[in-house]
């Protein structure tokens, strides 16, 4: 029990959350910081206090660490839980992102040269992460996040008879075009437009009738009628029924891969627990950084003796106005 309640605020404690926060780079790292309380057990203050001492090691020294795609998928992996759920996407997207920065992490660590780093490299090496994901997802999607062709034997049917009907509409869309050109229905120069997901020939509204077909926009003046010649529309239906064709398959297959990760979704949340403390030793290492901190001895007695010590908001705040903070000794 900490007295008086308001402790934090009164020492200005609260304030260095926010500026932890403030380093951090998602969501777990900042509920970490959120979950900071007093500690009375010297054994854990030294083993935080050695994970930040070795993460400020790893800045100082100007190794490149993993810090790209920090992602929170905890709460994704909750949504997936129930049977029949499927995973979006957008979020397929992020879990390859974030849990190839989670594995680069787990290497960067198991490196000969990590071996300074021995508290760091104890707590990734509790972590488990599985090449099948990966494997899995990299089958799926492409590095930007969209469903490969091959993603399924049918989907590669269904979007070569895709391609197939677009060429043919757009040839006889392009045919079309050049013929009403001729007859001067429509001027020299002028282009095919997309209305409604729908090829259309802009047409002046007077002429609109000289072309038969479904008129699906008009200009805001009037003037242009954006019309789909008949011929045309019965392929267009086609395309329309083949993409949402694509679009089941494409749900069918994110429900495979859902159904395949399911049984593991807690060792996957730890893996993002442990991005999150990543993020957090990180966080408070860089924050170290501002204010010059270092590694206290810590005794198991009851006592401080604290040497040339400076409030670290006092001295950032003296820090921007050029001033520097009178240090205290002080012994309890």
């Amino acid at each position: 029990m900490i007295y008086p309640d308001a402790f934090e605020e009164k020492i200005g404690f609260d304030r260095i959350r926010e500026m932890i926060k403030g380093h951090c780079l998602f969501e777990g790292g900042r509920q970490c910081v959120d979950g900071m309380h007093f500690i009375d057990q010297p054994s854990e203050v030294r083993e935080m206090h050695l994970l930040v001492s070795e993460f400020q090691q790893i800045l100082d020294s100007g190794e490149p660490f993993p810090v790209e795609h920090y992602r929170d998928m905890i709460p994704v992996f909750k949504q997936i839980r129930a049977a029949g759920s499927v995973i979006e996407l957008p979020a397929l997207l992020d879990l390859k992102q974030s849990f190839e920065t989670i594995k680069l992490i787990l290497q960067f660590f198991k490196r000969e040269q990590a071996e300074p780093f021995p508290a760091l490299r104890a707590l990734a090496g509790q972590v488990a992460v599985y090449p099948f994901v990966l494997d899995q997802i990299n089958r799926i999607i492409t590095a930007k996040g969209k469903i490969k062709d091959n993603a399924s034997p049918e989907l590669l049917k269904i979007r070569r008879s895709l391609t197939e009907y677009q060429a043919r509409v757009s040839t006889q869309m392009q045919s079309i075009l050049k013929k009403a050109m001729n007859q001067g229905i429509v001027e020299e120069g002028t282009e095919l437009s997309m209305r409604n997901g729908r090829m259309v020939i802009p047409v002046r509204s007077s002429d609109k009738r000289r072309i038969q077909g479904l008129v699906h926009d008009e200009s805001a003046s009037g003037k242009t009628s954006y019309i789909e010649p008949a011929v045309i529309v019965e392929l267009n239906n086609e395309i329309k029924d083949l993409e949402y064709i694509e679009k089941r398959e494409i749900i069918r297959i994110l429900g495979l891969f859902t159904d395949a990760i399911r049984p593991y979704l807690d060792e996957m949340s730890e893996a993002y627990r442990f991005l999150g403390r990543i993020d957090f030793i990180r966080g408070k290492a860089l924050f170290a950084r501002t204010i010059g901190g270092v590694v206290p001895e810590m005794t198991d007695q009851p006592g401080i003796l604290w040497e040339h010590a400076v409030h670290p908001l006092l001295f950032m705040h003296f820090k921007t106005s050029g001033k520097a903070v009178v240090p205290l000794n002080i012994s309890l």
